[in-house]
């Protein structure tokens, strides 16, 4: 059974029906922007709902969500597949809970699949030996492998040592990772993952240097006319040139830089809008934080157009009672009463409409200055 574009979309729409809070639209967006079929398991092994929600499902029996995400279920049965295929020249990999297994050290001891199981049961030292049998890491074959496999192998260790809730370790990790990728166009998400590590550990002045490296280097791809950098698709750079610009703004925010925070959004709204149409949830949500952030600097007139933005694309995509309707026309009004007397505010509770009309709404550009 093959699935097509339409299927893929479908799957996203269910996970954003689903799920409402931001933080997990953030993971939605990212899961829809860097989705690969060769390499599912990377989504299904990281912390966070799809791996516990899918595990409850499988349980439950629940068929609505194991059918609305058949296309992820069908992908990863067929990566292991193949791992399976290509290690069955290697020894058999039994693994049994509160157990180790005794394997030659002259072989490889695991797939992806075998690795994943590790983690299914919690046996993360013994995933991290995997990897590193799987990549040569501490071994004398170590430098028979291509930086960039030694790179991947070192952030896999990465993930599974922050899962496992060890960051120093998932740090150090990612800190090798960086060292042997750091020629190659694929360097900024490994500076943006370490900037994520460090802002967990408090130590926010580091993460934003993190952050800022993550973006030198992809502004620099995004103006090369080097036809190796031009390998690298637009889509995967202004992904993350939109998630390294939201991670300062948020830090910038956490440190009470308001100004820098709003700068930094913006250029996170002209990055989504290279990869995500204008009318998407996700730009609605960020003209609302822009709205946010300019009220706070008392910017009303800009904030009054983000807030008006947002509504015209909420009305489209949402009921006409959702509670992010309600919200956005609430923070229109209390701007009306901020800088116009009361009454007239509180005239725009019951009869407030957007400006736009709808059939406008494809046309809709992120001026500059918003």
């Amino acid at each position: 059974m093959t699935y097509s574009e339409s299927d893929r979309n479908q799957m996203f729409d269910f996970l954003r029906s689903k799920y409402q809070n931001p933080k997990d639209i953030d993971k939605i967006h990212e899961f829809q922007c860097r989705y690969d079929q060769v390499d599912p398991i990377h989504w299904y092994t990281k912390d966070w709902f799809l791996y516990n929600d899918l595990n409850k499902a499988l349980r439950d029996y629940d068929v609505t969500y194991l059918y609305a995400i058949r296309v992820f279920i069908k992908d990863l049965h067929q990566q292991i597949v193949r791992s399976h295929m290509k290690s069955k020249e290697s020894t058999i990999l039994k693994l049994y809970r509160d157990e180790r297994s005794l394997i030659s050290r002259n072989k490889t001891i695991a797939s992806l699949g075998e690795t994943m199981l590790c983690c299914m049961q919690g046996k993360w030292d013994l995933a991290v030996e995997n990897i590193e049998e799987v990549y040569g890491i501490k071994t004398s074959q170590a430098s028979e492998y291509e930086p960039i496999s030694l790179g991947k192998g070192y952030l896999t260790i990465a993930t599974i040592r922050f899962n496992q809730g060890r960051l120093s370790d998932a740090v150090s990790s990612a800190t090798k990772a960086y060292e042997l990728l750091k020629n190659h166009p694929h360097l900024a998400p490994t500076y943006a993952h370490i900037g994520d590590l460090l802002k967990k550990e408090k130590n926010f002045s580091e993460a934003l240097n993190s952050y800022g490296h993550a973006l030198s280097i992809l502004q620099r791809y995004l103006s090369s006319t080097n036809s190796a950098l031009l390998e690298v698709p637009n889509i995967f750079l202004n992904t993350h040139l939109a998630y390294a610009y939201e991670s300062i703004s948020k830090l910038l925010y956490k440190q009470g830089d308001l100004r820098g925070a709003l700068e930094n959004l913006q250029h996170t709204m002209k990055a989504r809008l290279q990869y995500l149409p204008p009318t998407d949830l996700a730009i609605a949500e960020l003209h609302t934080r822009l709205g946010d952030l300019q009220v706070s600097l008392q910017r009303n007139e800009e904030a009054l157009s983000n807030f008006e933005r947002a509504l015209v694309i909420q009305a489209v995509s949402l009921p006409a009672d959702h509670l992010d309707i309600a919200e956005t026309h609430t923070m229109i009004v209390a701007v009306n009463c901020s800088y116009n007397d009361i009454h007239f505010g509180l005239s725009q509770w019951s009869g407030h409409k957007p400006k736009m009309l709808i059939d406008q709404v494809p046309a809709l550009e992120f001026a500059d200055n918003t």
